[in-house]
């Protein structure tokens, strides 16, 4: 195999990674467990009023929806990767033609993620937004909910 597809296998690997991330909130928690931090996180930390809560889960339940479909399509075509990949005689340009999917399904669900979040802050007052988007900081630099880690002036900064 060829440096170039290995670079490029690793780059997808770590676009994969951080697709997953942002659509599933990698972790080894069970999907019981994460609801019940979700749940937690908007009643202390939130706050959220009935109507609130109401509109946050259905904008969760309506993501999904959304997403399920195209994680399945995205699963299947990553084994279809590998399998490719595992042949003798790699086919490079159906390779990349299941490189492109992926990439195209993964920025299809970053793009309902991001609408979501945009649904989401409609919903929210400014200090609710402002503890949402902290907390989102901090997962993404490492730190964790209660964390001092978080994103400030384009990086990862104590606060």
């Amino acid at each position: 195999m060829s440096k170039k597809i290995i670079i490029l296998i690793a780059i997808f690997l770590g676009v994969a990674l951080i697709a997953a991330g942002v659509v599933g909130w990698i972790s080894s928690k069970s999907d019981k467990q994460q609801n019940h931090w979700l749940r937690q996180f908007e009643k202390e930390r939130l706050n959220l009023s009935d109507s609130q809560k109401k509109e946050m889960n259905q904008l969760r339940l309506d993501l999904q929806n959304k997403i399920k479909p195209l994680q399945s399509k995205a699963h299947q075509t990553r084994i279809e990767l590998m399998e490719l990949l595992k042949d003798t005689s790699p086919d490079d340009n159906a390779i990349r033609q299941k490189q492109i999917e992926i990439s195209q399904l993964q920025s299809e669900m970053q793009g309902l993620v991001i609408d979501n979040l945009l649904d989401i802050k409609k919903i929210l007052k400014p200090d609710q937004q402002k503890i949402l988007f902290d907390v989102m900081c901090m997962g993404f630099c490492g730190g964790n909910d209660f964390g001092s880690h978080g994103l400030r002036d384009g990086g990862c900064n104590d606060h």
